[in-house]
């Protein structure tokens, strides 16, 4: 532990204390839960960021919607619009947040609503589309107000709850016995190579199950980067290639550890989680990908989260002559079949 987090301690023992009393309200039938007819599958975590949600409910979204009529339920995280909002065509992410505009985009057959009161948004949406038969409840763990089909549960491989610490010091949002309300435990962004491993897996990152819980394996698996305002154009990586990563993401670690081998350099622009681009932003890109320019063929590669943030500025990106790929990415498990049974 570092020296920064050892003074953090005394204030992490506060919010875990106060974090106890909150659940311990719940689990005492002090705070109530509401029942809803039509099911509802929480995805979420105990962890703040970075644990994988998005690619989930996509996939979740691709494959439910087969067969229902699927809805997603999210938080709309820095939006700037309030209360309960039902994603339409003209929506961009400014009024529904990234995400929600990223899936209102990809899933067009799926409604998708935004408000921070995920109770109330139930019948909301439900009188908007009352032929919902499955509401997915974006970052929904925490949410225990609700009464819950499946509780999914996610956590990274590279830094699972078992191995964190409560907020500040870590990025834990409650204790980690928190886990045993989960139905199913997803460990994500685990190496492909170790997808037939599961009770070796579960063994290092000390994550014992309870009789009621199931858990899986997944990895994210990444293609060929695909231009921004021209989906049809797709490109694979080359070796003798640099590359310019801008992330505004919680964790770019998987993507770092995909491109490093693949191309002669990577140079990372980071920003925070969710961050919105301004124009300044699109200047400091100009100046860096024209400096890696200079030493050979470079590239500038983006995230689907982060393209939803970068698209509004096409016009100035076009003046510029700078050209955006964005790395699309998809979900591997180690047993598919079994975990689409244990929701259906």
């Amino acid at each position: 532990m570092k020296i920064h987090q050892i003074l953090w301690i005394p204030f992490a023992f506060l919010y875990s204390l106060f974090i106890r009393i909150w659940l311990w309200m719940y689990q005492k039938g002090y705070s109530g839960k509401v029942s809803f007819t039509v099911p509802i599958i929480s995805i979420g975590n105990i962890q703040a960021g970075g644990t994988g949600k998005t690619p989930l409910i996509a996939y979740l979204c691709e494959i439910l919607s087969e067969k229902y009529q699927v809805a997603v339920i999210s938080r709309g995280y820095k939006r700037n619009t309030l209360g309960f909002r039902l994603a339409g065509k003209s929506d961009t992410y400014k009024e529904i947040g990234d995400e929600p505009y990223w899936l209102n985009k990809k899933f067009p057959n799926v409604a998708i609503a935004v408000a921070e009161n995920r109770i109330e948004a139930v019948p909301h949406l439900m009188s908007y589309r009352y032929n919902t038969q499955v509401i997915l409840l974006d970052d929904g763990f925490q949410q225990l107000g609700i009464r819950l089909a499946k509780n999914i549960l996610l956590t990274p491989y590279h830094s699972p709850f078992t191995k964190d610490f409560m907020l500040p010091v870590g990025r834990l949002r409650e204790p980690k016995s928190g886990s045993e309300r989960a139905d199913i435990i997803v460990i994500t962004k685990c190496p492909v190579s170790l997808l037939d491993q599961k009770e070796k897996v579960l063994s290092e990152l000390n994550i014992q199950l309870l009789s009621h819980q199931k858990a899986f394996l997944s990895s994210i698996v990444y293609t060929s980067p695909y231009l921004m305002f021209y989906e049809g154009m797709v490109e694979s990586l080359h070796i003798d290639e640099q590359i310019l990563l801008v992330t505004g993401i919680a964790d770019t670690l998987p993507l770092l550890e995909y491109l490093k081998p693949k191309v002669k350099y990577v140079k990372h622009l980071s920003f925070l989680d969710h961050y919105k681009y301004r124009e300044s932003d699109i200047r400091r890109i100009e100046n860096e990908y024209y400096t890696l320019s200079q030493n050979g063929k470079t590239r500038i590669i983006t995230t689907e989260k982060d393209a939803v943030r970068l698209e509004i500025f096409k016009d100035l990106l076009e003046d510029l002559d700078l050209e955006i790929y964005i790395q699309a990415m998809s979900i591997k498990w180690d047993d598919e079949e079994s975990f689409i049974n244990e929701l259906i």
